[in-house]
């Protein structure tokens, strides 16, 4: 058991996390065979610490796995600036478009809504005429 320990020990405590983690595989691979379930088995207190060890490395190997999923997810949620571009785009083409049509058309139903926005927009147009002119001065 000793030369066991021996050979994995420092592999497992200089390792990168993934390295680390298929050090630990193949030393439970290693822990599995019968001489060494013996051996185990012979030593008080060993057994349920390889347990505990495999249970921790279990659920490490989980935490990693939900991160990375986390992480790839969030890489297909755009970024603010895009969803930003995406959404100005939308705006000025069809919501736009879509009010200039029922103001031409007089849709009294319409007229408040029409007014509202295109103050909204004037409004933020000139915030960032605004922005623009105090990042050129």
């Amino acid at each position: 058991m000793q030369g066991l320990n021996d050979r994995y020990k420092s592999d497992i405590l200089n390792s990168s996390n993934g390295a680390e983690t298929a050090y630990l595989n193949s030393y439970f691979t290693d822990l599995a065979k019968e001489e060494m379930v013996a051996a185990t088995m012979a030593l008080p207190g060993v057994a349920p610490l390889t347990e505990a060890l495999k249970i921790s490395a279990s659920n490490f190997e989980n935490s990693q796995a939900d991160l990375l999923d986390t992480r790839l997810n969030e890489k297909e949620v755009l970024a603010a600036t895009k969803l930003k571009k995406q959404l100005v785009a939308l705006v000025n083409t069809k919501l736009i478009s879509g009010l200039r049509y029922r103001q031409y058309i007089a849709d009294k139903d319409y007229t408040n809504v029409c007014a509202a926005v295109e103050k909204l927009i004037s409004d933020e147009n000139s915030k960032t005429r605004q922005r623009r002119k105090n990042k050129e001065e």
